[in-house]
């Protein structure tokens, strides 16, 4: 089995500040929704994991990170950070 871990971000956008929490896709949300559809949105209108999931990813616990970019520079660094 897989174990999912998202990113939130949190309401203080200044501080930069990033923690991953485990999520669990299988929560049933009735109809067709996904498991994040009721997710309270942060000010991008991303969902991002609500405050009553507090399992922070560790060390040891990733063993593959996918980030999105759109804009890299010639060392192939990531340029921006999403604001």
């Amino acid at each position: 089995g897989k174990t999912l871990y998202v990113p939130r971000v949190g309401l203080d956008f200044e501080k930069c500040d990033m923690d991953l929490i485990r999520c669990d896709t299988s929560a049933k949300t009735g109809g067709d929704d996904l498991f994040y559809d009721c997710w309270p949105r942060n000010k991008w209108n991303i969902p991002e994991p609500p405050a009553d999931l507090t399992a922070v990813a560790g060390p040891g616990d990733i063993d593959l990170l996918l980030t999105p970019g759109l804009a890299f520079d010639s060392r192939l660094h990531r340029l921006g950070q999403g604001k």
